[in-house]
């Protein structure tokens, strides 16, 4: 079984980098990875979870993720390990043959194929998608930072408040803008909730109940919280243990592996040792006969991958951009990897062909239009302030560059949010129970 997932996984990668919805003049074009949402990407993954559950669908996985066997269970448990991307797992495979046994037995035997994230590939547009079974075109979350039209400002969409407040939380929620009204459209576990099936979230503390949380977990049954990475695995068999036998939603997020990238980088000791760790406790808990019932999924994936950032481009202080500069209605939004540029009127073609003209080998462009008329965020009913948060030009960097502009100054040793292999492939195992 082992062999046959691993030729699967080698399918779908080709699939997946042969899917090119965009094709930029550049020398590089080959490098870009697009959002698969005809049935090979996180969105569709969360279609199947709700399909699973009761919930009419229209978009689930392409039913060669699962070998052609559908599986019928009454609970899924679904862990995010965020920032795993899948060529990281396919590295740690390659250079540890005991993590290579632990994937083996936590999967069953089957081994880990690719799924692609979405575009942005980074958690404040992944996660959204995971809790509402929509794309970032329906959801409206595209980015860590955009223009919110109802209050005129550039807004952090992690933190819910002004991005020139520079973290100060919840600033939104005080000027009577509450996070539900972010997304229009219904959460996933508002969704299961309609259908009499129960949603639990396995999560660290100091996130619940933050303004992302409130936009995400609506319709919520209960709150599992933990403290500290330690007690997680213990609230994980807990939680499983308490939900064992009911029809049921259990979602787990772990942000350790993201947390310890931006810190040190994609391929760090550090990063290794979390990795064994995750993977060890797993098998663990999945080899525990008294948290199984027979109808039960496990799923592991990721939102996004990481990457080592070598290269920052400064926008205000490279002198390249002096003249772009002049043409910015406010600073940047989005992501230091996939980036909203706001432009006075009548300068977009100016500012996309300078940019094309001095950075080839660095970042490419998009209009907003191309972009959504492609695909790039999917197909649905767009969200009422799609265009204004898009902005007037997207630039998408190569890996291992990345923006700098004032909202986004950061020490970051590894990024994401860009449309690179390392980013954008996420790994899918999962196991009956």
């Amino acid at each position: 079984m082992w062999f046959v997932s691993k030729l699967l996984a080698e399918d779908l990668e080709a699939r997946i980098r042969a899917h090119r919805l965009l094709n930029p003049p550049i020398a590089w074009s080959d490098e870009l990875i697009y959002p698969y949402f005809d049935g090979l990407s996180i969105y569709n993954l969360a279609q199947s979870i709700a399909g699973l559950l009761g919930v009419p669908v229209t978009a689930p996985l392409d039913p060669v993720v699962w070998q052609n066997e559908i599986p019928e269970v009454d609970r899924v448990v679904l862990m995010i390990s965020d920032g795993f991307g899948y060529r990281l797992m396919q590295q740690l495979c390659a250079e540890s043959q005991t993590i290579t046994k632990l994937i083996h037995s936590i999967s069953h035997g089957r081994g880990f194929i690719p799924l692609t994230s979405v575009a942005p590939s980074t958690t404040a547009c992944a996660l959204p998608t995971f809790w509402t079974a929509r794309p970032p075109i329906a959801s409206g979350m595209l980015g860590t930072s955009m223009f919110l039209r109802d209050l005129g400002v550039l807004g952090d969409m992690l933190e819910f408040s002004p991005v020139a407040m520079n973290r100060v939380p919840n600033v939104f929620e005080g000027w009577g803008y509450p996070p539900e009204r972010v997304i229009p459209v219904s959460g996933l576990s508002e969704q299961l909730k309609a259908v009499g099936v129960p949603t639990h979230a396995l999560l660290d503390y100091k996130l619940a109940g933050t303004g992302l949380s409130r936009i995400l977990h609506r319709g919520l049954h209960q709150f599992h919280p933990h403290v500290g990475s330690g007690d997680m695995w213990l609230r994980l068999r807990d939680t499983l243990y308490q939900t064992r036998g009911q029809k049921c939603c259990v979602s787990v997020y772990l942000p350790n592996i993201d947390s310890i990238s931006h810190a040190y980088g994609h391929d760090t000791e550090y990063l290794r040792a979390e990795a064994l760790t995750q993977f060890t406790m797993l098998h663990e808990i999945l080899n525990t006969l008294d948290l199984h019932d027979g109808r039960t999924l496990f799923i592991l994936t990721a939102d996004h991958g990481h990457h080592t950032v070598r290269k920052v481009i400064k926008i205000l202080e490279d002198p390249r951009w002096n003249e772009i500069v002049r043409c910015f209605r406010s600073t940047s939004g989005g992501d230091a990897r996939f980036t909203y540029l706001y432009l006075r009127e009548g300068t977009r073609d100016r500012v996309q062909a300078m940019i094309a003209e001095r950075f080839p080998e660095e970042l490419v462009t998009f209009t907003p239009e191309e972009a959504i008329a492609a695909g790039l965020f999917g197909t649905d009913t767009p969200h009422p302030d799609l265009e204004s948060r898009l902005g007037d030009l997207i630039v998408v960097s190569r890996l291992g560059t990345r923006l700098q502009d004032r909202n986004n100054e950061s020490n970051s040793v590894s990024s994401h949010a860009g449309l690179s292999d390392w980013e954008m492939l996420v790994p899918f195992l999962y196991r009956r129970i």
